[in-house]
């Protein structure tokens, strides 16, 4: 299981870097069929499933844009 998260977070990071996109298209659907094969589609977890992928997307691309946003701020680095 573990290693399948794996590869699905270098797939998700390599289309971030290639594309521009990599979290809503790859993380989203992963984590959501993960927490349903996990959990279940009848627990309170599997019916917040949908929620708590995006979230945990929108959570990974505010760190990024911030990374990217202060980074930018301090210009080149020499």
């Amino acid at each position: 299981m573990y290693f399948l998260l794996l590869f699905f977070g270098l797939l998700a990071g390599t289309t971030t870097v290639l594309f521009g996109f990599g979290g809503g298209f790859v993380v989203v659907p992963v984590l959501y069929s993960t927490l349903l094969a996990v959990y279940g589609a009848d627990s309170e977890i599997g019916h917040a499933a949908m929620h708590i992928a995006v979230a945990t997307s929108t959570c990974v691309m505010i760190f990024g844009a911030a990374m990217a946003a202060l980074l930018h701020k301090s210009g080149p680095q020499r």
